[in-house]
């Protein structure tokens, strides 16, 4: 079971997507089911769009899909649904942290920030020194 962050998380990215699925005048079929499958383990999270002429409405569809293949319902609006189920292999979606992609980065604290400039421009003033020594010391050279 996911909680109602996580479904909230997951609505919000499913906006985003199109439905890559239709459930026609036919229903949902052993091969309608297969596809949707796989599609799950590819990218997580899917939205189906249920037409009309289909005889079922989109709860309908998303409790059959989600009883079939052990996935989530996120959202079942007018004639579309949203899926989720985590992938076995590859997984993209990170629910415990609530974000997409791979390993999150430390976070550094203010305090850490605050010294990393203060070094970087540190570094960038003795550099400019070094410049203008080297550049005093080769004029005086030249015009002996």
């Amino acid at each position: 079971m996911i909680t109602t962050k996580q479904r909230s998380f997951l609505r919000g990215l499913s906006n985003q997507i199109d439905p890559i699925f239709q459930v026609g005048k036919d229903g949902i079929e052993e091969n309608f089911i297969k596809q949707v499958d796989g599609a799950l383990e590819k990218r997580e999270l899917i939205k189906i769009k249920t037409l009309n002429n289909s005889g079922i409405t989109a709860r309908e569809a998303s409790d059959i899909l989600c009883e079939e293949l052990g996935c989530e319902g996120i959202q079942a609006i007018g004639g579309k649904l949203v899926l989720y189920r985590k992938s076995t292999k590859n997984p993209k979606i990170d629910l415990e942290n609530l974000r997409v992609g791979g390993p999150e980065k430390p976070k550094e604290s203010k305090k850490q920030i605050a010294i990393r400039k203060s070094e970087a421009r540190k570094e960038q003033r003795r550099s400019e020194y070094r410049s203008k020594q080297s550049s005093s010391r080769g004029s005086k050279g030249r015009n002996r």
